[in-house]
């Protein structure tokens, strides 16, 4: 009889991941740093959101013809014609495939500029890449051994209310 406790098995049929770039956090960055970027107007962004809800993590591109980007964005056919080379040239997106009768363009999102934007900008990031820690940063407040004693910023106690003195009696505030 074959022991319930023992891991050969499972040790053996270790399964590796390797992340692909196009996942939701890979599409968050990237809108967030266009919604940063001044040389990109709502429009820009709107073409943007729409390639990228177009996009296919399995295939690693966006399928969108002109008129589907119109539909997605709200957008006119001449404005998204004016669009798609400012996002080239700001380097949002590459065209793979021009789009033809029939045919739609293929994209190719820049998923690594977003994270680079955010970096230029100051955001901290864990090693647990559970997102920003501005403002949540531990700070030390000892040595191991006790010897270091943070200085006291205030001068009131901590937690007592100032109450008025009124002839040498405190007077409850209400």
């Amino acid at each position: 009889m074959a022991n319930p406790l023992s891991t050969k098995k499972i040790q053996s049929k270790k399964i590796v991941h390797n992340k692909k770039p196009g996942g939701l956090l890979d599409q968050w960055n990237l809108v967030r740093a266009a919604t940063q970027d001044d040389r990109l107007s709502r429009g820009d962004i709107a073409v943007l959101v729409a390639i990228l809800r177009r996009y296919w993590p399995k295939f690693g591109n966006g399928w969108a013809s002109i008129d589907m980007l119109v539909e997605m964005s709200g957008m006119s056919r001449r404005q998204i014609v004016r669009v798609l080379p400012s996002l080239q040239d700001a380097g949002y997106v590459e065209v793979l495939t021009k789009g033809r009768c029939g045919r739609a363009t293929v994209f190719l999102p820049n998923f690594s500029l977003g994270y680079r934007f955010s970096d230029i900008h100051g955001t901290e990031t864990n090693d647990n890449s559970l997102g920003d820690t501005d403002g949540t940063e531990l700070t030390v407040l000892g040595d191991i051994d006790g010897s270091y004693q943070p200085a006291r910023v205030d001068s009131q106690p901590v937690g007592l209310p100032c109450l008025p003195v009124v002839s040498g009696l405190a007077v409850a505030s209400t």
